[in-house]
């Protein structure tokens, strides 16, 4: 896997954050996924992650 930190304006105070972003290998294709968040005031992954993915680029396909 690789993994690169990459800089973003949280999407719930707009503080400069950081998105662990990881190439996870899926089926032969390689997929995208956050594995970790750093806001310093302290928002979570779980409350901005829909808007994380967004900002990043990554889409979700189910199916």
């Amino acid at each position: 896997m690789t993994d690169r930190w990459t800089r973003l304006d949280c999407p719930k105070c707009g503080a400069n954050a950081a998105a662990l972003v990881t190439v996870v290998p899926t089926m032969g294709d390689a997929g995208l996924a956050v594995s970790a968040y750093r806001c310093p005031n302290g928002c979570r992954l779980d409350d901005v992650h829909a808007h994380v993915d967004e900002a990043l680029g990554i889409r979700h396909v189910f199916g």
